[in-house]
């Protein structure tokens, strides 16, 4: 008996580190942005990676203040810029965010989950040419993953 039990206590000490390593170390990244001035952009997200790593865009979330009326920005994605660039858009509009109840009213858009997978690097910028004028903070959120093989 003992014997069984020591053959698997050191099964699982060959196991255990081993299965470790299977799990991709990652770190999570959030950046914020401030855009308020007519017809600018500004830069939410730039991330550059020394080694090609799976990492994934999460999510946005802008707050736009009490008095925004109709005032929107469009939010541009580029993942791998280069070779193997995607670019993906869109616009946020305060008029269908939920407004806080809390007595400052601003309008918040909650997280927008937007999934977007880049392994060389992330630029996210937000633009409000054209779509009105406002202070409007925005956050995102991202996780870089493991070296790929």
């Amino acid at each position: 008996m003992k014997t069984k039990q020591a053959f698997l206590a050191s099964l699982a000490l060959l196991i255990i580190p081993t299965a470790a390593m299977a799990i991709p170390p990652s770190s999570i990244g959030y950046a914020y942005a401030q855009i308020y001035q007519a017809n600018t952009t500004v830069t939410l997200v730039n991330v550059t990676l020394d080694v090609e790593s799976g990492s994934l865009l999460t999510a946005i979330k802008c707050v736009f203040p009490s008095d925004a009326g109709s005032t929107k920005v469009k939010v541009e994605i580029t993942s791998n810029p280069g070779e193997f660039e995607k670019d993906f858009s869109f616009t946020a509009d305060s008029t269908f965010f939920e407004r806080e109840s809390n007595g400052a009213g601003r309008f918040t858009s909650a997280w927008i989950p937007v999934n977007v997978g880049f392994n060389q690097g992330l630029l996210v910028q937000l633009n409000n040419t054209g779509l009105g004028t406002a202070t409007i903070n925005c956050w995102a959120a991202y996780t870089v993953g493991h070296e790929l093989e």
